[in-house]
């Protein structure tokens, strides 16, 4: 089983949903991931931003973590439509996202 398809597991077991599209391939064939939603992403929730990215997308960090196959740093966050995001810390962290005030 591959690291992704262990996380996509365990996010199903904590409660998200975590399915593909129809058959779960995208246009070219390839087998696309699950999709990790968060479930109070509904409307109304109290979701609010913590970071802006460069391309002006506003996400929540929701914590950091351990990349199993390597042990390197990622920071799971989140966006207002309720997907659940994971990038590697280094890359979080170099600009590519702006801490917002009071976030």
């Amino acid at each position: 089983m591959s690291w992704g398809s262990k996380i996509a597991a365990m996010f199903r077991y904590l409660g998200f949903l975590g399915r593909p599209d129809e058959d779960g391939r995208g246009e070219d064939g390839r087998l696309r991931p699950p999709v990790l939603i968060r479930p109070d992403a509904a409307v109304g929730s109290d979701w609010a931003p913590t970071h802006r990215h460069r391309k002006g997308g506003l996400y929540r960090v929701l914590g950091q973590g351990v990349l199993e196959a390597d042990r390197s740093a990622v920071v799971l966050y989140d966006d207002a439509q309720g997907t659940i995001w994971v990038r590697d810390a280094v890359e979080f962290e170099d600009g590519r996202f702006v801490p917002l005030e009071g976030g």
